[in-house]
């Protein structure tokens, strides 16, 4: 579900359609992915890149696990071609040079979290190649600035909502009430959530699916935010704590030990 951004992503449609490589950078839960897939289905983005749009998700890999090699399969397997010998890069630049395309690189700080280990130099240099294929446009989405520092990026910075946006999130989710009558601790909610679109979305969906009326979810967030507040950790984590009042709400409660502990995870 995309909300706010949208004058950023008109924006960054028309750099993508003239062929600028894009990167999108912010803390995890900012909309980065939202954001690159709403583009991604942008009609002048079709129109341009038809069927040659990937999007190349990174964050099931583990960052002390990850190879070279790891990277390239993932990367061919979304493409649908196989690796034959010993030049990885070859069938790709053989396979993206038949036509314009657009690849969304997802999750890029697994590569920069996994770089201690030597063979994992390859991987920026490998993105800066395929970045140098004609006609190949790249969205790369992390929470480090350090990525691929080869490739001629324009950078983008993704801030947290504004607050109407943020309101207007909740609002659409949440259907046990309106804005006008909610009154304003509903939007000092949304502050102590930082405006953060992910801890918003997880929070609201689990009052709307507990259906807790507003007084409730303010009670639950409350006490869940003395608790955190009363262990000595000092200042909130609005996505930890969002996610942790989620789990521990009725609906997820009700699948069952397997599953929450599947979720925990």
């Amino acid at each position: 579900m995309f909300y706010g951004h949208n004058d950023l992503m008109e924006e960054l449609t028309t750099l993508i359609a003239n062929g600028e490589h894009i990167a999108l950078i912010g803390p995890r839960g900012m909309g980065k992915s939202s954001l690159a897939i709403a583009i991604l289905h942008e009609q002048l983005i079709i129109n341009k890149f038809a069927d040659w749009r990937f999007f190349m998700a990174y964050d099931d890999l583990d960052p002390s696990t990850i190879t070279f090699e790891t990277f390239m399969t993932h990367f061919t397997g979304v493409l649908g071609i196989e690796i034959t010998g010993a030049d990885s890069l070859h069938p790709i630049s053989t396979f993206l040079h038949s036509a314009s395309a657009l690849v969304i690189l997802d999750n890029a700080e697994t590569f920069k979290e996994a770089c201690a280990l030597s063979v994992l130099k390859k991987i920026p240099p490998a993105i800066a190649n395929i970045a140098n294929i004609p006609g190949i446009v790249l969205i790369l989405m992390s929470c480090s600035r350090r990525n691929a520092p080869n490739v001629r990026w324009i950078m983008n910075d993704i801030l947290p909502l504004d607050s109407s946006t943020a309101q207007a999130m909740f609002f659409q989710i949440y259907q046990h009430t309106s804005c006008s009558k909610a009154g304003e601790d509903i939007q000092d909610l949304l502050k102590e959530l930082e405006f953060h679109p992910l801890s918003i979305n997880l929070l609201t969906n689990a009052a709307q699916q507990n259906d807790w009326s507003p007084a409730i979810l303010l009670k639950r967030w409350n006490n869940w935010d003395s608790a955190v507040l009363n262990t000595g950790k000092g200042k909130l984590q609005s996505l930890s704590d969002a996610m942790q009042l989620s789990l521990d709400s009725p609906s997820i409660q009700a699948l069952g030990e397997d599953d929450c502990h599947t979720l925990h995870q």
